[in-house]
């Protein structure tokens, strides 16, 4: 296996884990968004608060599984480089 130089994986994960944390970020600005709109949107009719529910669903999905893979290759794979590319 070859090792790979500090600044390639430097230039590869480094915007990876960056692009994560403001996922994180962004996902509260989500949630309290959806919590709002179920406060004072009471009376919205059911289609609505259906599609709310299923688009947060969908966000909180895909921030669980690129933090998944954000784990897989720091502490599952840690030091094995060649798990990089894979996904599950």
């Amino acid at each position: 296996m070859v090792i790979p130089a500090e600044a390639t994986i430097q230039a590869t994960f480094g915007p990876f884990v960056t692009g994560i944390m403001l996922q994180m970020m962004l996902m509260g600005v989500i949630v309290i968004q959806t919590y709002d709109y179920y406060r004072v949107f009471v009376n919205d009719p059911l289609r609505y608060k259906l599609l709310v529910l299923v688009l947060g669903a969908i966000s909180s999905l895909q921030c669980t599984m690129d933090y998944c893979q954000l784990y897989r290759c720091t502490v599952t794979f840690y030091g094995n480089f060649d798990k990089f590319d894979d996904t599950d």
